[in-house]
């Protein structure tokens, strides 16, 4: 049964090639960009309630299967630039989203969507009418949720270990980070390494900075 998140529950919001990176680099702009509105005149996307997963490999777990199931679709596309990949996850508090603002409103469900019992429901709705007026809030919702979350957790899955076409392979961890320059300017995700068992991530120091959200959450 669907249920609101718990205002000490986390949101996790993962990131999957080429969606989320657009010129090949991952931004606050395409973390949350919510599009057209539907039958309910709302716009939604999703994510997940991290008090529902276990652990970090769970979190990886099921942004791989949406990758996964993204591929599946699409009749598998050989690896390169069509191909969907997962790269990580970007998570924030609830209690430090701004989900009320002066012309939007975001409420998060917990709704089991796709049999995933941690999947969440981000539906934006309008306080405005306009098409223009909702642009303008559609993308600052989307913004101002966005400057709320912490750098990306990032992760090559088991299944694309040896995929050399693997955007944090071909791009490094920089992609994951040039954006975010003046916010974490010292950030350091990590390196990709290969070894016996193909590509994977060799974390970097911890990161524990608080984002800094921008003016006009209203």
């Amino acid at each position: 049964m669907a249920e609101p998140m718990s205002s000490d529950d986390e949101l996790a919001r993962s990131l999957v090639f080429n969606r989320f990176f657009p010129g090949n680099i991952h931004t606050d702009e395409s973390l949350w960009a919510f599009g057209k509105t539907r039958d309910d005149d709302k716009a939604h996307e999703s994510g997940l309630a991290l008090s529902l997963i276990a652990t970090e490999e769970n979190i990886h777990s099921a942004g791989c299967q949406i990758a996964a199931a993204q591929n599946a679709e699409r009749g598998e596309p050989e690896p390169g630039p069509k191909r969907k990949y997962y790269c990580g996850y970007r998570k924030a508090k609830v209690n430090e989203l701004p989900l009320v603002g002066d012309d939007y409103e975001v409420s998060l469900t917990i709704d089991g969507e796709g049999g995933n019992p941690a999947h969440v429901d981000v539906a934006l709705a309008y306080k405005v009418d306009t098409k223009h007026l909702r642009a303008h809030a559609r993308t600052k919702a989307g913004l101002l949720l966005a400057a709320a979350f912490a750098p990306a957790v990032p992760h090559i899955c088991e299944c694309a270990n040896d995929d050399d076409e693997h955007p944090l392979v071909k791009n490094g961890l920089d992609c994951l980070t040039t954006a975010f320059a003046d916010r974490w300017p010292d950030l350091n995700l990590g390196t990709v390494v290969r070894g016996s068992h193909g590509w994977s991530i060799e974390a970097g120091p911890p990161h524990s900075e608080t984002p800094q959200l921008p003016e006009g959450g209203g």
